[in-house]
């Protein structure tokens, strides 16, 4: 069988590394994605177990998930403004805290809350840079009546998210002072923001000069993995195992996989493992970013990577055992010539934990 491994250990140690790195404010945990691949029941144990006690989420069916698999001790926010009732219907039901980002979605939370007598809890976001959600900094009565003038609607945050920080200069900093200035005006009006946060994971790494706020919402640095180019002491998380099905020796001169675009220069012993490009590996996730000094490092990265061979490997049993030809939608060939292997030993392949399908297990350990 194919499964997702999750070291749990590495989880809270990159926990603890995102808790020095802000300044031990609070951190929320972001679950969206699955999970950031590591699965969302599995990361969210692993965290709550770890002292965690505020999630996020995108999708309000997974606020459901958590809410049915025991989780109840735990906020969790809805990163995302809505106005569809289905989706208020699941939030409320989840007993999550939404987002309002507009007054239509203010308005359609108070009718939401008022039909079923409850007050629901949600925080404010800002667009202050990212374009998709949030009031703008300037509409101040807005934000203002989206706190006072719902009575069945109790905000208790304020938000905004970065679009750039996984880069340097300033715009990072200056969506930070917009949000500081609108929670500024707030308390000027009589009106208390409640839990600022704005910082994702690549802020926190990226940008250490930062005002971090009240709290960090973190996710793919708790899979080890941050874009942008600082330097930290994560550990990568996760890994695809599945077991060696057939072992074989093949001659000098045979071709290995689609294309043939690999021939054996010498008699070769062969193990296939039921591993692929649909289970995620030797996928990669599209480049972020964006200018040209970029492309520029990302062609001189792929052209150093051919000259040494462009080599892949999975372990076996300890040992590096490279992956010959191309790898097929559910299929991989690794040379194990002079290496102990049999069928049924387990093959471990680095993969982004993200492009593994949500089909394939998950297991912590």
């Amino acid at each position: 069988m194919t499964e997702f491994v999750v070291e749990a250990d590495l989880v809270i140690a990159n926990l603890g590394v995102v808790r020095a790195a802000c300044g031990g404010r609070d951190v929320i945990a972001v679950l969206k994605g699955n999970g950031y691949g590591l699965g969302l029941l599995e990361l969210a144990h692993v965290v709550a177990e770890a002292g965690v006690r505020q999630f996020a989420v995108t999708d309000p069916a997974d606020a459901l998930r958590l809410r049915g698999d025991g989780l109840t001790a735990q906020d969790i926010l809805i990163l995302r403004s809505t106005a569809l009732p289905e989706d208020l219907a699941a939030i409320l039901d989840a007993r999550a805290i939404a987002t309002v980002g507009s007054p239509g979605a203010a308005a359609a939370l108070e009718r939401a809350a008022e039909d079923r007598g409850l007050t629901a809890e949600a925080h404010v976001e800002i667009d202050t840079g990212m374009g998709r959600y949030g009031f703008l900094p300037t509409q101040t009565d807005a934000v203002v009546a989206a706190y006072r003038d719902r009575p069945h609607v109790r905000v208790t945050g304020l938000y905004t998210h970065y679009a750039r920080a996984f880069e340097p200069g300033g715009a990072t900093a200056a969506q930070a002072a917009a949000l500081r200035g609108v929670a500024d005006r707030l308390r000027a009006a009589g009106v208390e923001p409640g839990l600022v946060h704005a910082s994702n994971s690549a802020a926190v790494f990226n940008h250490p000069e930062l005002d971090h706020f009240d709290a960090v919402r973190i996710g793919s640095a708790l899979t080890g993995r941050v874009s942008g180019k600082a330097t930290t002491r994560l550990q990568r998380v996760g890994s695809l195992r599945a077991r060696v099905v057939e072992v074989r020796d093949l001659p000098a001169g045979r071709p290995i996989g689609y294309g043939g675009t690999f021939v054996t220069r010498r008699p070769t012993r062969i193990a296939v493992v039921p591993v692929g490009y649909a289970d995620g590996f030797m996928v990669e996730k599209s480049r972020d970013s964006y200018h040209l000094l970029d492309y520029a490092r990302y062609v001189w990265h792929d052209t150093t990577a051919w000259r040494h061979g462009g080599a892949t490997y999975a372990d076996l049993g300890g040992h590096p055992a490279r992956v010959l030809g191309r790898v097929g939608l559910n299929h991989t060939v690794l040379d194990v010539t002079g290496l102990p292997c049999a069928v049924g030993d387990e093959a471990v392949f680095t993969v982004n934990p993200l492009l593994v399908p949500p089909a394939i297990p998950r297991r912590s350990v």
